[in-house]
């Protein structure tokens, strides 16, 4: 695992409407989770080497979910941004 701090400051512009924030949170969220599902990838890849498959599975479900949310997020991202 690496040694990635999370810091949230989910903050907009001063001034920003409401649906602007939205936006602005939602492509933040749905970019800023990208990368963990790669970290997750990793410490299965690790469970697995060590010879701990039924850790490694339950890793690889939560990514596979993990993956899921995040399309979903984007999906989402996607709509807003077409209007």
């Amino acid at each position: 695992m690496s040694d990635h701090e999370h810091h949230h400051h989910h903050h907009a512009p001063e001034g920003a409407e409401r649906g602007d924030r939205n936006l602005i949170l939602l492509r933040y969220t749905a970019d800023h989770n990208d990368h963990p599902a790669s970290e997750l990838a990793e410490l299965e890849e690790g469970l697995r080497s060590e010879g701990r498959a039924a850790a490694a599975d339950m890793v690889l479900s939560a990514r596979k979910a993990f993956e899921e949310g995040n399309e979903y997020l984007h999906k989402a991202l996607s709509l807003l941004e077409e209007v």
